[in-house]
Order: C-alpha cells, then structure tokens, then sequence
C-alpha cells in the first residue's frame, strides 16, 4: 500500500502517531534521480524539473529511501553517522523527507520490497568524487538538416560520415542514465531526419 502525505509537521504529533510514521518505508519515486555530489547530493524530480541541493546529511537520508529502510532505521543510521542528538536526527529526516514527499520524489510504503534497489547510503562519504558529471547534456544526434538555415551556426545538411547507430546512441543514453545526467536535449542537424529519433526518446525517458 502506497502513503502519500504531508510530513512537515510530524514532531508536532503524538508519540504513538509519530510512531505509525516512523514505521512507513520511504522510496525513490521511479520519475526522481539521487546523484552523489562533493557537497552531498542533488535530489531531482524530472516530472516538475525541480532541483533540490542537499547536504551531507540530506544526502544520506535520501540514500537509504529505497523502499527497504524504515523512517525509524533512518533516524537511527543518521544518528549514528553524524553523531546528532535524537532530536536532531528527528527533526532533519521529517524535513528532507516532508520536501520529498511533498513533491513527489519519495513515496512511502507500509510494507518494505523484498530486494534493495539501491545502496547509496553503504557507501555515502567514503568515496572520492574528483569531478562531478554534467547536469545537462546537448547532443547533436545528426548532422543531417533540410533546413540550411542561415543563422545556424551548425553546417548541417548531409549526413555525418561517422555517426552513432541506434545500438551505440542507446549505450551512450545509458552511460549518461548511470551517470544521473538530469536534462538530455536532442538536437542537430534535424533530429527527426534520424528514424530512430522515437527510439532513443523512449529510452532515455526509462531513466526518468
């Protein structure tokens, strides 16, 4: 069964309420991309293109939102990675989690999945991050053009030698979907000249 409300004011509530909250199991919505960063991470939900920068803390929270850790387990790893008090641990999850929740990037569940999804959290501030990707991509999936438009500062017109084959241009999406790249933008040339224009539509849009 899937929960979707308002988590803003939960510390408000009563013990026992706060309880039955602390018990839901928060996701990572399917249309919503957790990426590493430096400084924590950036949480993005693509349906609102909305951007929300998160710190060490946030990103840890947001990290173990994988449909298998309690909002009760969260509280408790966050506690004890950052040393906060029960209080502290308390009030910074129902505030990540209350934005989440509010636009729609984390769902919560009354029952946790059976497999992990993801395991960002293990790992969370013992990796090197060097250099961060990209938040958007501009690709030009074609050189071919009909339109030999004067201001274009693109010479298009006949097909490129050498260009990525609908097997490869899926491998190149998929390599920036692992690389949690948030705006991918299609152009050219004329990008609907490539016949498999849908295609590679259809699966960048699989990674949300």
């Amino acid at each position: 069964m899937l929960y979707l409300f308002v988590m803003y004011d939960v510390k408000k509530y009563h013990s026992r309420e706060r309880k039955s909250y602390d018990k839901l199991f928060p996701d990572l919505s399917d249309s919503a991309v957790f990426r590493h960063e430096p400084s924590g991470g950036i949480l993005f939900y693509a349906p609102l293109s909305l951007e929300e920068p998160l710190g060490l803390q946030e990103a840890f929270i947001v990290s173990l939102c994988d449909g298998c850790n309690s909002i009760s387990a969260i509280k408790d790893q966050l506690k004890i990675k950052f040393g906060l008090t029960q209080e502290e641990a308390d009030s910074k999850t129902y505030e990540i989690l209350g934005k989440a929740i509010n636009t729609g990037a984390i769902e919560l569940m009354e029952v946790p999945k059976e497999e992990r999804k993801r395991k960002f959290g293990d790992t969370l501030l013992q990796k090197s991050f060097p250099l961060s990707p990209p938040r958007n991509v501009i690709w030009y999936v074609t050189k071919k053009c009909n339109l030999h438009c004067q201001h274009c500062f693109l010479e298009g017109g006949t097909k490129a030698l050498r260009e990525l084959s609908e097997k490869e241009a899926k491998k190149l999406i998929d390599e920036l979907g692992n690389l949690r790249i948030l705006y991918l933008s299609m152009s050219g040339g004329e990008p609907f000249l490539r016949e498999d224009l849908f295609e590679l539509i259809d699966h960048a849009a699989s990674y949300g």
